[in-house]
């Protein structure tokens, strides 16, 4: 039997790579967000500020 390769049956057919479609669901869970309401929970966890340290992150005293 002839074997034929994945990327020539992708590209005869048009079909994405899984992928491309997870990014572009993605991208498009994103700009949904944007677009919500400021009071809306997922709007406000997407601006919190986190600090660079974080609390038992000191590893000076190990050892």
């Amino acid at each position: 039997l002839d074997r034929v390769h994945n990327d020539t049956i992708r590209q005869r057919f048009g079909v994405a790579l899984i992928s491309d479609k997870l990014r572009e669901a993605r991208l498009r869970w994103y700009d949904h967000v944007l677009r919500a309401n400021d009071d809306i929970v997922r709007k406000i966890g997407l601006n919190l500020e986190v600090p660079e340290k974080r609390p038992g992150d000191d590893l000076s005293n190990v050892g």
